[in-house]
């Protein structure tokens, strides 16, 4: 399994998602928010898994 450095926790990932400026899933619609999130975990867990 990868070993996951400095983004473990619910903590980490609102401090790395205050680091947007205009927000992060919080722009147009819910259907677009949830796409958005939904990207973006994907993306993670593609690039963490092995």
């Amino acid at each position: 399994m990868a070993d996951a450095k400095g983004f473990s926790t619910y903590d980490d990932f609102l401090a790395a998602v205050d680091k947007f400026k205009d927000g992060f899933g919080v722009v147009d619609g819910e259907d677009v928010q949830k796409q958005e999130l939904a990207a973006f975990f994907s993306h993670v867990a593609h690039e963490t898994s092995c």
